[in-house]
């Protein structure tokens, strides 16, 4: 069995090198890119096997109107390749495309857990710079299933990228 959700974020945090704390009443805490200011989120439900990451990805504008915006997105989350295994996601209540992901918390250790939001940050930046390119461009998304590109190689990704080192708690 993982450790608790509070002892998980509290050595998350050590290994980031950020202050980082789980508010204990919504089980959540919001991070904030420093350069681009976008939020990313992580809560653990209360009796839920389960740590879930979300971001908005862009507000649902006219777009979303559009049969080839569409057909585009659900191409985007094909196999979840684009989507490094995320999930792109319409929040009818707040207007927002969002990128959301889950994993289980058995066996979590808090390496796990830094490689995991790291990755999810890196694939929200890119997926918002193909979201902002997909009115002009058409997509190609064809990629086979049985060759995934999907980048789950986290240690590359904190190396190159280190997008969880310019993050900063923005509410608790």
């Amino acid at each position: 069995m993982g450790l608790d959700a509070e002892n998980l974020v509290f050595a998350a945090a050590e290994l980031m090198r950020i202050s980082l704390k789980l508010n204990t009443k919504t089980r959540r805490c919001i991070l904030q890119d420093r350069e681009d200011k976008k939020e990313y989120i992580f809560e653990f439900p209360e009796k839920s096997p389960y740590v879930y990451f979300y971001t908005i990805l862009r507000p649902l504008g006219k777009e979303a109107e559009n049969a080839a915006y569409l057909r585009a997105l659900l191409e985007l989350n094909m196999f979840g390749l684009q989507t490094d295994g995320g999930t792109i996601s319409g929040d009818r209540a707040n207007g927002n495309l969002v990128l959301h992901s889950n994993l289980p918390l058995d066996y979590m250790t808090p390496q796990l857990f830094v490689n995991t939001l790291t990755n999810f940050i890196v694939t929200a930046k890119k997926l918002r710079g193909k979201l902002e390119n997909l009115q002009m461009q058409s997509w190609n998304t064809q990629q086979s299933p049985s060759s995934p590109k999907a980048n789950f190689s986290a240690a590359a990704s904190m190396e190159k990228n280190q997008p969880a080192n310019k993050m900063r708690v923005i509410r608790i």
